[in-house]
């Protein structure tokens, strides 16, 4: 599956730092091959193990520029947070 990621990071409280037991994790994921339910299978074992809800969004590559070019809100405001790289291959993304 991590062949098929152009890019995954953590943001929100638990890349600031600020999270407390009962956070959320927020992943952002960057890929033109997985699908949410792919993920969602994924991260159930992770998710228990954690004891953590963790809430994906999943962009394709044309997506992510898409909206970075339009300047929308969301992703403006998690670009411009801290992030905790899982995969970075921000060349693939022009960022």
């Amino acid at each position: 599956m991590a062949s098929d990621v152009t890019a995954a990071f953590v943001y929100g409280s638990v890349a600031k730092k600020t999270d407390t037991a009962s956070s959320d994790i927020e992943l952002l994921l960057i890929s033109d091959e997985i699908s949410y339910g792919e993920l969602f299978s994924a991260l159930e074992d992770a998710c228990t193990q954690l004891g953590r809800s963790v809430n994906p969004t999943i962009l394709t590559r044309e997506e992510f520029k898409k909206r970075l070019v339009n300047h929308e809100s969301f992703l403006t405001r998690v670009m411009e947070q801290p992030k905790i790289w899982i995969i970075e291959k921000s060349s693939d993304l022009g960022i």
